[in-house]
């Protein structure tokens, strides 16, 4: 897993001559250390696994999964964690996702978890895939609803604006 900086950003830095793409725009880790209070084991690894991210020229005028319009520069996005150093042709289905909503952060990221970081991602170590699986089937009433997951996107700067989604 990357380290976390201090104020829980993260730089991806791509060689601009590297077949990966640019992935240089901002991104952050998904997890907030106030999600140990308000989330459940499951949904805090689950966040670990995911950044919120800033899409960048390379991502520009792309569809992505669930969508109908293109995607804009500056367009805020979901991802996971471990595919985001593959070029995107090589990414598995629902690797990315962006969301229209700060609402709908929550069941975005729970469609990436269920989908892709359980099932379908070849870059997750196994031992955190499986951990996942585990932390499924326990039941927990801890966690935090569409609200929560929200305002913590919210607290890392993303706003929600009418025409283009969500953005820093």
């Amino acid at each position: 897993m990357r380290s976390v900086l201090d104020n829980n950003q993260h730089q991806t830095n791509a060689n601009p001559s590297s077949s990966s793409g640019d992935i240089s725009g901002r991104a952050f880790l998904l997890y907030v250390e106030k999600d140990e209070g308000n989330l459940s084991h499951y949904q805090c690894l689950a966040r670990k696994q995911m950044e919120v991210f800033e899409a960048t020229s390379d991502d520009a005028g792309n569809n992505a999964q669930g969508r109908n319009r293109p995607i804009l520069i500056g367009q805020i996005g979901i991802r996971c964690l471990h595919c985001s150093k593959l070029p995107p042709n090589e990414r598995k289905t629902g690797s990315v996702y962006y969301p229209n909503r700060l609402e709908g952060i929550y069941q975005t990221a729970q469609k990436m978890t269920v989908g892709h970081l359980s099932k379908r991602c070849s870059m997750i170590p196994e031992e955190v895939r499986d951990r996942l699986l585990y932390l499924k089937d326990q039941k927990s009433s801890d966690g935090g609803g569409k609200r929560y997951w929200a305002n913590s996107v919210r607290s890392l700067g993303v706003v929600e604006t009418a025409r283009d989604g969500l953005s820093f």
